[in-house]
């Protein structure tokens, strides 16, 4: 029984090793919507997310490896609002604000995929560390052209935020070692990293994203 469980860990071993697959590494293209993870920002329409970068991953075996990015991200969202009367506003102002943010994210994700013969399907899921680069914002009033506000930068943004990001897609492995993927993600904000300028409400970032990659070993 001792020589079977040895010949038995052998050849597992053996299997394992012959199924390396190794480190590839290239680029990675994103689109989709953005948006703003808060329930008391009423109204919201999502934005256009853009996001591209180098791609990594590191296969331990042919199903199980991790994935490592290091992209850059335009994000961001629409809402609608009323501001009481009051102050400078003799009624009541309805009016739409714009958020754009830019992020240089680097999402770190375990792997699963199962398949054969070149053809993959795969589920993924880690933590994001996303460092902010900038943000500004528009005030549209639409009672008033008067007190519109465009471009402003905006200053209370925090340095770093931590996201969840996870998703699912499938691979192509062809005879040249280059690997092709169609993916679906969703990168879920885990902490606040500033407020709205209107009705002071935090900001927690999110989005749905669509991404082709292509990578080489």
């Amino acid at each position: 029984m001792k020589k079977l469980l040895i010949l038995a860990l052998a050849i597992t071993s053996f299997s394992i090793a012959n199924a390396q697959k190794g480190f590839y590494v290239g680029g990675l293209f994103g689109i989709g919507q953005s948006s703003f993870n808060s329930s008391s920002l009423a109204n919201q329409t999502n934005s256009l997310m853009l996001g591209g970068g180098i791609a990594g991953t590191y296969h331990f075996n042919k199903y199980f490896g991790i994935m490592a990015n290091g992209i850059l991200v335009s994000k961001g969202t629409r809402a609608n609002g009323t501001k009481p009367a009051g102050g400078i506003f003799s009624s009541p102002q309805d009016y739409e604000e714009t958020y754009r943010l830019l992020y240089a994210e680097i999402p770190v994700m375990a792997k699963l995929r199962y398949g054969s013969k070149g053809f993959y399907g795969k589920i993924f899921g880690g933590p994001s560390f996303n460092f902010n680069l900038g943000g500004t914002y528009d005030i549209d009033y639409k009672n008033s052209n008067n007190n519109d506000i465009s471009g402003q930068k905006i200053n209370s943004l925090k340095v770093m935020e931590t996201a969840l990001v996870y998703g699912a897609g499938i691979e192509v492995e062809t005879e040249g070692s280059g690997l092709y993927s169609l993916e679906i993600r969703m990168s879920q904000g885990l902490t606040g990293v500033g407020r709205t300028t209107m009705g002071d409400k935090d900001i927690m970032n999110q989005y749905f994203s669509i991404c082709l990659g292509w990578t080489t070993n």
